[in-house]
């Protein structure tokens, strides 16, 4: 049986397995972050309307080119029910592994959320259906 998130006027299920911890930063943002048994993980970052998701979405992949060298990016766009989503598929190492991340980014109730998520290769094919969940369950519920 799924668990529940419901707090920050958000909504979304996730498996029961997995660790959640809610952070409150400084700038007011709010970051909610599930982490796999084995080490994969999703994460939602609520932000005001004052960053626009093409913005925030940049500002993502500029952190992760900082951060690594050799980052392979494209850009991507969804539609998923009544949202636009933008954002960015990038590959990189870390750890000696290839690592897949997917960020996409988009406009709701007065907010704009960055959806994150990431796994190394090997474990990607049992992480990306949990992933698309996940933030399928939460664009469902905000359109509810």
């Amino acid at each position: 049986m799924p668990s529940e998130y419901r707090a920050n006027d958000i909504s979304f299920a996730y498996p029961e397995n997995w660790f959640l911890e809610e952070n409150e930063m400084n700038n007011g943002n709010v970051t909610i972050h599930l982490t796999s048994p084995g080490g994969a993980f999703w994460m939602v970052t609520i932000s005001d309307a004052k960053t626009t998701p093409e913005k925030l979405s940049q500002n993502a992949l500029d952190a992760i080119l900082s951060e690594y060298d050799r980052v392979e990016h494209t850009s991507v766009e969804r539609i998923i029910g009544k949202y636009k989503l933008v954002g960015h598929e990038m590959n990189f190492i870390y750890l000696d592994l290839i690592n897949t991340a997917l960020i996409l980014c988009f406009a709701a109730k007065g907010k704009t959320f960055a959806v994150y998520w990431q796994s190394d290769d090997n474990q990607l094919d049992t992480y990306a259906d949990v992933f698309e969940a996940i933030t399928f369950t939460l664009l469902d519920r905000m359109s509810s």
